[in-house]
């Protein structure tokens, strides 16, 4: 038979260590463990719908949208976002002011 020539032997059925089957049961239990602590929690469903809705913008009020969209550094932030944290500024500022405003930007 080709394979059994010089320096290959039949090898017989190795006998089974109760030993080593724990130590590896012991490292298999040990990566299932590892795997649970890495993989990332299920994400909750969204309960915020969302709509679309079209405006036309200025290239100077697109850019600045752009812009603000880019400021920060430890995460990331869209263009809808920018326009969410204007709405809530603007609501937390008394009627005249926002008129006042609103006025200005007309």
């Amino acid at each position: 038979m080709p394979g059994l020539g010089k320096g290959l032997s039949k090898q017989t059925p190795q006998t089974h260590d109760a030993d080593a089957d724990h130590l590896a049961e012991q490292f298999i239990q040990g990566a299932k463990q590892r795997r649970d602590l890495t993989t990332p929690p299920a994400k909750r469903p969204r309960t915020r719908k969302f709509i679309r809705c079209t405006f036309s913008l200025t290239q100077d009020i697109s850019d600045a949208i752009e812009r603000l969209s880019l400021l920060p550094r430890t995460f990331h932030s869209n263009r809808s976002e920018v326009v969410k944290a204007a709405i809530e500024l603007l609501e937390t500022m008394p009627e005249e002011q926002i008129i006042d405003r609103l006025k200005q930007t007309k």
